[in-house]
């Protein structure tokens, strides 16, 4: 009795089936090859790249819910730096009209200041219609924070001057950075 039902069981398994070899069903047809079979074919330390390459019918499966989470994490991040940067410039801007409009409203904060040094030359954080009030405050500048805002506008005229020199192009001397850097040291000067 233990040995036929030793041949039963041995019957009822599958072996996986070589795709290379010439194996026949009963009804003339090729055994079907599993998904399993196929996916043996990939050893470990593949890369998806080359996992596709051995079976393109592979399919990829969906983002995974932390990578999902990861996503919309980084996208929320984004857009606090973005809300930041924005919420900054606007400050920035309404310390510079308060300081501009009315004196006695307006109070001194070193890290606006620090700010309006720091991006004088950029005309994405100090729009060219505040311009004016920025090369009037910081003409008030004194000391060290004088010395080095001119320090960086010679600098500027320099690097653009060398840069337009070597490249024939005085497209980079008509530009909003090389025109405030000449303005800031004539106010300075």
């Amino acid at each position: 009795m233990r040995s036929q039902n030793q041949n039963r069981k041995k019957k009822k398994r599958k072996t996986p089936s070589d795709p290379t070899s010439d194996e026949v069903l009963n009804d003339g047809s090729a055994p079907k090859q599993s998904k399993l079979d196929e996916a043996s074919n990939i050893t470990a330390g593949t890369t998806i790249d080359k996992a596709l390459l051995v079976n393109p019918a592979l399919k990829l499966n969906k983002k995974t819910k932390r990578a999902k989470k990861r996503e919309k994490h980084a996208k929320n991040v984004d857009e606090q730096k973005q809300k930041a940067k924005n919420r900054e410039k606007e400050e920035c801007r309404q310390y510079l009209q308060t300081w501009n409009d009315s004196r006695e409203k307006w109070k001194f904060q070193k890290i606006k200041q620090v700010y309006i040094q720091k991006h004088v030359f950029d005309e994405d954080h100090l729009d060219g219609d505040i311009w004016p009030v920025v090369l009037e405050y910081l003409s008030g500048t004194k000391g060290p924070g004088r010395e080095n805002l001119t320090k960086r506008a010679e600098e500027v005229i320099r690097e653009l001057d060398r840069q337009a020199k070597d490249s024939g192009d005085d497209s980079l001397l008509e530009g909003s950075k090389y025109q405030r850097a000449r303005e800031l040291l004539q106010h300075l000067g």
